[in-house]
Formats: structure tokens, sequence, C-alpha cells
């Protein structure tokens, strides 16, 4: 965590916690004495500046929760690359994930400045959104990420479907019959190729001038998707031609 000590962090979130819950169930203590009229042996105390100050307490508990609990997953982050996987530092929290066992990778474009945006989930199911800056410095950096991801999932998918699963990158699907996405379905045979564009997956048909789209950010690992594409079009989808003609 950037600036921050993780004893301190939480030493802050835990104290505001129990003083918000002491406050807030002490509030409670005391209104009901109020309600009751067990309070002459000291002032009233009002209603009104009882619910003041249950506000108040109830606000400090909600603010030491997220503090404690919800700020921590969007701290910022420092991450490093290597040949085989990443490593990474968030908060007071560090771990490290194989390319081969990373499970989502999503490429979106910033609807702002229009960089691209590589959305990673770890294998513990940890979660980071990385973009390049406005010099681009980072784009290479990110692009050899996304190359040696690539490298390290494209075979073990890749066995799993000659093996005759059925293997989900997002909102696509592939196996040894076809292509599926939403309300769209294609046998190898039919198609001539995946392409891309920046925003766009697309499956072009054979004989058909229409290409079925597909939202790019919305495909796990597009590079993975794309060359098992061309390999299965290329394998299958002649076998699976010749034997519907036989």
């Amino acid at each position: 965590m950037l600036g921050e000590e993780w004893f301190f962090f939480w030493f802050i979130g835990c104290s505001t916690m129990f003083i918000g819950c002491s406050g807030v169930f002490g509030g409670i203590a005391v209104a009901i004495e109020e309600l009751a009229g067990r309070h002459q042996e000291r002032p009233a105390l009002g209603m009104p500046f009882i619910l003041v100050m249950g506000l108040v307490m109830a606000g400090l508990l909600s603010w030491s929760i997220w503090r404690s609990f919800v700020r921590g997953r969007r701290l910022p982050f420092t991450m490093w690359f290597f040949e085989e996987g990443v490593f990474w530092k968030r908060g007071w929290r560090n771990g490290a994930c194989r390319w081969r066992d990373v499970r989502n990778l999503h490429v979106g474009t910033d609807k702002v400045t229009h960089a691209p945006i590589f959305r990673l989930t770890a294998d513990d199911g940890a979660k980071f959104a990385l973009a390049p800056d406005q010099s681009l410095v980072l784009m290479p950096l990110l692009e050899f990420m996304e190359i040696r991801m690539t490298e390290a999932q494209l075979l073990p998918r890749l066995e799993r479907i000659f093996n005759g699963d059925r293997v989900a990158f997002g909102a696509v699907a592939l196996d040894r019959q076809g292509f599926a996405s939403p309300r769209f379905y294609a046998p190898w045979s039919a198609i001539e190729r995946v392409v891309r564009d920046p925003h766009w997956l697309y499956v072009r048909l054979k004989n058909r001038i229409a290409w079925h789209p597909v939202l790019y950010e919305n495909v796990s690992f597009p590079l993975v998707v794309m060359a098992i594409a061309d390999i299965l079009v290329a394998e299958l989808g002649e076998s699976l031609a010749s034997e519907r003609e036989a």
C-alpha cells in the first residue's frame, strides 16, 4: 500500500469499528432508557440528541467497515512481470501467479482516453486493471504480458478441446464441433476465420457476407481464442465437412 503500513491500516480500521459499535449499541441502550423513563437519576438527554449521536456512530461504523474490508480491494498496487508469471503487492498483501494459472484476461478500451485496459484475474481471485499512461510507455510491457499469457494458456486449453471438453472464454465457448457465443453457433466447417479489431471479435462464415460480432472486452484470452480457432478451422473444418459428405 502506498504511503501506509499494514499495522497502521488495521489499527485505525479496528479502532474506529470498536468505537462505532460501542456508540451504536450504547445509543440503543440509552434510547431504551429514555423511552422507559429510567433516567430520573440523571438529566434527560433528549431523543433528538440520541438520534444525532446514533447517526454519527453508525456512519463511523460504516466507514470503518469500508476501510477495513472493502477499500483493500481497490488499493493501488505494484506489479512485477517475469518470464513465467507475475508478482504483485497490494496493501498489506502480496501474491504471485504463473501465466498458465491466470483465470481470465479481458482486454477493453477506456471510453475517455480510448487506451486499452487489461483486466486480469489471478488464480486466487485477485483482480487487477492495467492500463498504459498517456505516454504509452507501459504498452510494450502489457503486450509482453498478453503474449506470454497466450503462450502459456494455448496448449492446455487446446488439449482440453481435443479431449472433448467445451472450454469457456468469457462470452465465447469452443469445442471440437464449433464456435459458440450468445445467440450464435457455427461448426468449424462453416467458419472461414476469426478476426478482430480494437472493439470486436468477428467470426467470418463461408459463403456469407455478414460477420458475427462479439464484443472484444467480453472475450477472455482473445488471442488464445483466435489461435485455437485458426487451428480448429484448419484441422477439423475440412474433416468435419468430408464426414458429412460421406
